[in-house]
């Protein structure tokens, strides 16, 4: 009983000793735990609707760039954050490559041709630089490998082939007696086999799947049949729009954590603000972010503020004061780590004891690239997830 008395003794020195850190004024009692702050539930990761097979029509992989847009890479960030499955049938992923290909060298000769065209007025102009027939054949290749989430390969079958063709015998969507669709017969086919697995989600806008060719008939009977009785069920979606809709998922991170890489990147601003003002830090840090997802599945980008209480060190009646820092960052999600965390705001409000507003600023010069010759241009996405507005 003597040395848990003295354990419990220690504890409570030790939380003393932590709040003493915090209103001790300083960035360092941010850099650790700060007191108060909440670790938010990984609620991507364990959602409860379970997961699902998402299988694309060839039309989406065109629209979207193979999800490499915005739209797309939100899906992706949630296809991945859910554990889902991307179910790639082998006819869907023959006619994109031979599709892409044929789009990717369109768009060279668009740009060689109008790079000529603008020559031809200018006299002078700097060489365009664009991938030649080998670096088409190369991205091709890399295409689906390159989307970052688990993908499953459908292989075509004897068993997908034969449900097709006798629909377009029989004139049944997604064929009709005046259009045989083979391959979306197929496609169809490989979706009714996969939910044997699981759930399938299924996202076209080809309205040869729905009910009179009208999207909110829903599916076409014949196609709704063949889904009854199925372990699994069966969902279909116009648009990758309304599949995010759907599979959208609260997104949940690490406060604290961003405060605390924050505060270890730029302590010494604050410090420097707090010393030059005579005040101190107060209480715990409030946060509001707004999160998108990137380019990469499983990493965020950050928009944050972060408003912290002050107290006057000088006893001059100064009240109302606020340490106001903005910032962004990105998050690795599956790593729980912040990266290239930056200050774009530092401003400390305050009122005097007149009732007159007061305000210190610190003016934040990004740094610019010098770049000689011609620089490169890298893609990048930013689709918003959520914004806080607390």
């Amino acid at each position: 009983m003597k040395h848990c008395g003295q354990r419990s003794k220690r504890k409570s020195e030790r939380r003393v000793n932590n709040r003493v850190n915090l209103t001790a004024g300083s960035s360092a009692a941010l850099r650790g735990k700060v007191i108060g702050a909440v670790r938010l539930p990984e609620a991507l990761a364990n959602d409860e609707r379970g997961k699902m097979i998402i299988v694309l029509d060839t039309n989406i992989w065109l629209k979207e760039m193979a999800l490499n847009s915005t739209l797309g890479a939100a899906v992706r960030f949630f296809i991945k954050q859910r554990s889902a499955q991307l179910a790639l049938p082998e006819v869907v992923r023959l006619e994109v490559e031979r599709n892409f290909r044929k789009n990717l060298k369109e768009y060279v000769g668009k740009v060689r041709e109008n790079h000529r065209q603008l020559l031809a007025v200018f006299g002078k102009l700097k060489e365009v630089v664009l991938p030649d027939d080998a670096a088409i054949e190369s991205k091709i290749a890399e295409i689906f490998s390159g989307v970052g989430v688990e993908l499953l390969q459908v292989d075509f079958s004897f068993e997908s082939a034969r449900s097709s063709f006798l629909k377009t015998v029989e004139g049944l969507p997604p064929s009709s007696d005046q259009n045989q669709q083979f391959k979306d017969g197929v496609l169809w086919s490989d979706c009714i086999r996969l939910l044997e697995q699981d759930d399938v989600f299924f996202v076209t806008p080809d309205s040869a799947f729905f009910h009179q060719r009208k999207y909110e008939g829903g599916l076409a009977k014949n196609l709704l049949a063949e889904t009854i009785g199925k372990a699994h069920q069966l969902k279909a979606f116009r648009s990758l729009g309304e599949l995010l809709t759907d599979i959208k998922t609260e997104v949940a991170i690490d406060e604290t954590l961003l405060i605390q890489s924050f505060m270890n990147q730029h302590g010494q601003l604050v410090d420097d603000m707090l010393r030059r003002n005579s005040f101190r830090l107060e209480q715990v840090p409030e946060i509001r972010k707004t999160l998108y997802a990137t380019e990469l599945p499983t990493v965020l980008y950050i928009e944050f503020a972060i408003d912290i209480p002050c107290s006057d060190l000088l006893d001059q009646d100064r009240t109302r004061a606020i340490l106001h820092l903005k910032g962004t960052g990105s998050y690795d999600v599956e790593g729980g780590k912040y990266d290239d965390i930056r200050i774009t705001g530092q401003e400390l409000d305050f009122l005097l004891a007149d009732g007159t507003t007061r305000q210190s600023v610190n003016i934040i010069i990004g740094a610019a690239s010098f770049v000689i010759g011609h620089r490169d241009v890298v893609h990048t996405v930013r689709y918003q997830l959520t914004e806080e507005n607390r």
